[in-house]
């Protein structure tokens, strides 16, 4: 359960630990919770290293070559009658529990979002509809002294495009380093998934919603205009 964010840290630093001059090789990284302080690190050494040791605490630590199922966790931690304070932890239920999480973090956010897009863009539309109908004299002004349809609804494509998008400069320019951190936060989590493949997802769901907002402005200011 080596997460991605771990094994370079861990490589930044270059640390070495040794016992009796026996380099000590990290057999796994743990780290259960999304800004938990401190790691459980796990290392294999050979017996004889250890011989002349205290024991402080022991562990027991099972390998398998297959995965084990979802739920073992809970079927161990019934089956055998646990000292206090000691735990059991699976690898898979770890994982489930970290996607659990994860997914019910990215929804909330996703949603938010969500909301503020479609509140955000429904106010513009509804603005620029209401300025049009305001400007109506002048685009019927202009279209009389020969300028034509095509002419006029280009300069209303970039009224209302430059309202629209304008407001996006800002977004653009601090999602990603924010991305970025949001990001360090997530390779913690076991199962070493990134967040990028989501958020950009997300982004492009946000666009189509957006350029849909845009061609319902475009479409309602162009017939309240009503060029004969």
């Amino acid at each position: 359960m080596v997460n991605e964010f771990d094994k370079k840290r861990a490589e930044e630093k270059g640390i070495q630990l040794s016992i009796k001059d026996e380099k000590m090789v990290p057999f796994q990284i743990r780290n259960d919770s999304i800004g938990q302080l401190y790691d459980d690190v796990v290392f294999v050494v050979k017996d004889e290293v250890l011989k002349d040791s205290q024991m402080l605490t022991c562990s027991y630590v099972a390998d398998s070559d297959k995965p084990f199922p979802i739920g073992m966790e809970k079927e161990i931690t019934k089956s055998i009658k646990l000292p206090l304070y000691a735990s059991i932890n699976v690898r898979s239920d770890t994982q489930q529990a970290s996607i659990s999480s994860s997914v019910t973090i990215i929804f909330a956010l996703f949603y938010l979002s969500f909301v503020f897009i479609c509140i955000a863009a429904t106010i513009m539309a509804t603005q620029q509809m209401m300025d049009a109908t305001r400007q109506k004299y002048e685009y019927e002004l202009m279209h009389q002294l020969g300028m034509d349809k095509a002419e006029i609804y280009a300069i209303l494509r970039k009224q209302i495009g430059i309202y629209f998008f304008v407001p996006m400069i800002l977004p653009v320019v601090y999602i990603f380093p924010l991305l970025y951190i949001v990001n360090l936060l997530f390779l913690r989590i076991p199962g070493n998934y990134s967040i990028y493949t989501v958020a950009f997802g997300c982004m492009l769901l946000y666009m189509v919603i957006y350029l849909c907002y845009y061609m319902m402005a475009y479409i309602g200011c162009k017939r309240s205009l009503d060029l004969k």
